[in-house]
C-alpha cells in the first residue's frame, strides 16, 4: 500500500502460463534478464503470488489462459473489457 499510495488500477490481466511453458518461451527469446533466469522454484513461487492476489480480488483482476494463441488470448482480454 505504501509504494502504490492506496491507488490499484481498475483492472488487472493475469497471464497464467506454466513454468515450464514461460521458460520454454524464454529460451526464445535473444536476451533474458536476471530474473528470466532465476531457477524454476523461484517462478513457481512468483506464480503462487499472484494467483493468491488473483483469489483476494476477484473482481478486478482476471485471469487469462496465456498458453493459447496470441489471437485467443487478445480474445479473452477484450472479453473482460466487454
Amino acid at each position: 500500500e505504501a509504494s502504490t499510495l492506496g491507488v490499484k488500477p481498475d483492472m488487472t490481466f493475469f497471464l497464467s502460463l506454466s513454468v515450464e511453458q514461460a521458460r520454454s518461451r524464454l529460451e526464445e527469446r535473444p536476451e533474458n534478464t536476471k530474473m528470466d533466469e532465476g531457477p524454476p522454484n523461484f517462478h513457481a513461487n512468483i506464480d503462487r503470488g499472484y494467483r493468491k492476489l488473483l483469489e483476494e480480488n476477484p473482481s478486478r483482476m482476471k485471469l487469462v489462459d496465456a498458453s493459447l494463441s496470441p489471437r485467443d488470448v487478445h480474445r479473452q482480454i477484450v472479453s473482460h473489457l466487454d
